[in-house]
């Protein structure tokens, strides 16, 4: 399967506006990212893209590269359009597996117990 047949859109424009008004820009580039960290307010979801590697001493180091700032509703239309192709890759090269979750913070107090 090409690339071009896992394509999909989240944009109220057809694909084939969408085709007809895309391009790159002059100065457009590419962020690996191996880790994600995501917020939201009332008004917009963020997404924090970065990389994460060990140091020398094997301690974990997180880089944090951009933020990628969008409205509720594109943030939704972002999720359909992942969930789908997520599915067609598994459909095409099996299941995915899932990263370990980080272990739950214990509670901060706010002042130590005497």
């Amino acid at each position: 399967m090409s690339d071009e047949q896992n394509i999909r859109w989240s944009s109220p424009l057809s694909e084939q506006e969408v085709r007809k008004q895309t391009r790159l820009a002059e100065d457009f580039f590419t962020v690996y990212c191996n880790h994600i960290r995501i917020t939201m307010s009332t008004v917009d979801f963020r997404l924090f893209v970065g990389e994460t590697y060990p140091d020398a001493g094997g301690k974990l180091n997180i880089v944090e590269n951009l933020s990628v700032a969008m409205t509720p509703e594109q943030a939704k239309a972002t999720l359909d359009v992942l969930s789908g192709l997520v599915d067609n890759y598994e459909k095409s090269f099996g299941p995915i597996k899932r990263l370990p979750k980080a272990p739950p913070q214990p509670p901060k107090s706010e002042e130590p117990s005497t």
